[in-house]
């Protein structure tokens, strides 16, 4: 890496860690036995999400877990159900649409903690580990990544478009403000 200027050095320290009474290391889990070799994991935290109230939701892949913690550092569980929730993004006051590698794109009530499909299949094809969402700034609407290489968007509930075939390292997600995609 090449740095023009010395980047500044900033000692950090732990705000928040997830508490021991949500730490359920489990070798026969599942996304372990797929993702870590059987080794036991007690959580797999992704998909940060502020919220304008000032909390950050974080999904727990392997348990089908989500979590907010509040601006002092404290965590509770808002919903527990069987998928593996990655990515996330708030898409109103009270809803957080999530990519899961099981079920395709859920949506969260936060009021009501339900977990609810959104949109499970493009066309007759069920979605197999979607990954990374963004929400596409001129539209309005979601877009994610999902294997093998490619990327999809969304151009109503009912339905999505894929966008990429086969593009490698396409993890992440990057809009410019007047266009629909870019990588």
């Amino acid at each position: 890496m090449i740095f023009l200027t010395q980047p500044e050095i900033r000692q950090a320290t732990i705000f928040t860690r997830l508490p021991d009474r949500f730490r359920q290391p489990d070798e026969r889990n599942p996304w372990s036995q797929a993702n870590r070799g059987g080794q036991p994991v007690d959580s797999f935290l992704e998909g940060p999400v502020w919220h304008p109230s000032g909390c950050l939701y974080v999904t727990d892949i392997p348990y089908g877990r989500i979590f907010r913690v509040d601006p002092s550092g404290d965590w509770e569980l808002i919903v527990q159900y069987p998928g593996e929730p990655n990515g996330m993004k708030l898409v109103g006051e009270d809803t957080l649409l999530i990519t899961d590698y099981r079920h395709g794109l859920m949506k969260l009530c936060l009021s009501e903690r339900t977990v609810t499909p959104w949109l499970s299949r493009r066309n007759s094809e069920s979605f197999r580990g979607v990954n990374d969402l963004t929400i596409l700034p001129t539209r309005g609407r979601p877009g994610c990544t999902i294997p093998p290489g490619a990327s999809t968007g969304c151009p109503g509930k009912e339905s999505s478009t894929c966008c990429w075939i086969t593009v490698p390292a396409r993890t992440g997600w990057c809009s410019r403000r007047m266009k629909t995609f870019c990588m």
